[in-house]
């Protein structure tokens, strides 16, 4: 949709490794979005999907403008 922008989410995925030791992994996901509140929700309908205790540590717009 041409009024939808990129905004790029931190997501941390906490797991225990096999020594029982509480870890947490950062990654990035893209979403497109018409605003910062939709952007938002879709990462939280994202994160409802995974398998393992996800949480949200920022969202910010980006200046991306399509992906080729």
């Amino acid at each position: 949709d041409e009024d939808e922008v990129v905004y790029k989410a931190i997501i941390a995925s906490v797991f225990i490794d096999d020594n029982d030791v509480e870890k947490e992994t950062k990654y990035p996901v893209l979403v497109w979005a018409k605003s910062l509140e939709e952007a938002t929700n879709r990462i939280i309908g994202y994160m409802k999907e995974g398998l393992s205790d996800m949480s949200l540590h920022s969202i910010t717009k980006t200046k991306i403008v399509e992906i080729i």
